[in-house]
């Protein structure tokens, strides 16, 4: 039994040290950047917001196209809609006076029950939204002209371009107050946070592995070693087919700016 029991912890010691050594003989890797080229998504007048070599956060401003006619078209329906609501007002208001002149004539016994009743009828059908009177009608235009003011949004949304990650713009390939076209090349951005790992594993171990897999990273910063954990965001199965090699690429957050371009890397692979 003593014999079994120290077997079990000899065989335990042999797999974690081969397991030790496995993750250390995985050759060690860069520490890269990401370049991100930026095209435009519609045409129009560029301005440029991030000037060339200027360090960016995530989601700050980096260029807008065409926003000033947008911003324009968004002024002249935001003053339609509002124009539109102001006439519906009127009209509800002047619905409800007509019906309480018609309360108050019954109420005085100026018009009978009969007619009374004719009365609510007619101002519940003004006011309903599937009705045919005036109100509803406005209540359509008023939502037309609403639902126009929040694509006009969107569209202003999508003409105001945002970094992805924190970076560096080492390129801007038009000039301010430029015209460009859909699909035209404005700017490039190189990622400090995060930083990425290209790394080549063979197809058996890759088709392990899927997207957002965890893997266990070990960095030499050049004045120690420091764990960080990566996730797999992209792996390509058929790099190689002779030699049966893919390639996968790990995400790195640098929110501390612990580490550099150009480090060295070991990936701990889990298989």
């Amino acid at each position: 039994m003593y014999r079994i029991i120290v077997s079990i912890w000899t065989l335990a010691a042999i797999l974690l040290l081969q397991s030790d050594l496995q993750a250390k003989s995985i050759p060690s890797v860069l520490l890269e950047n990401f370049k991100l080229s930026i095209t435009a998504r519609q045409s129009g007048m560029v301005r440029i917001i991030a000037e060339e070599g200027a360090h960016v956060s995530k989601n700050e401003a980096l260029f807008e196209v065409g926003t000033e006619r947008l911003q324009l078209k968004l002024h002249l329906a935001t003053l339609q809609h509002q124009k539109a609501a102001t006439q519906l007002q009127k009209l509800q208001k002047l619905a409800l006076l007509l019906f309480e002149q018609k309360k108050q004539l019954h109420e005085a016994g100026g018009i009978s029950n009969d007619a009374f009743e004719i009365a609510r009828l007619e101002y519940e059908l003004e006011i309903q939204p599937t009705s045919e009177g005036n109100v509803a009608i406005a209540s359509l235009a008023v939502e037309e002209k609403r639902i126009k003011v929040d694509l006009l949004k969107l569209d202003l949304n999508q003409a105001k371009y945002l970094a992805i990650a924190q970076g560096q713009v080492t390129k801007i390939y038009v000039q301010d107050k430029q015209r460009v076209q859909i699909g035209e090349k404005v700017m490039d951005l190189l990622s400090i946070n995060p930083l990425f790992i290209a790394l080549n594993v063979s197809l058996t171990k890759l088709r392990k592995y899927s997207a957002n897999t965890e893997l266990k990273t070990q960095i030499d910063t050049g004045s120690g070693i420091v764990k960080a954990d990566g996730i797999l965001i992209y792996k390509i199965d058929e790099l190689d087919g002779v030699d049966q090699v893919g390639r996968i690429l790990i995400k790195i957050n640098n929110d501390k700016d612990l580490f550099k371009p150009g480090m060295r890397v070991k990936v701990v692979l889990p298989y």
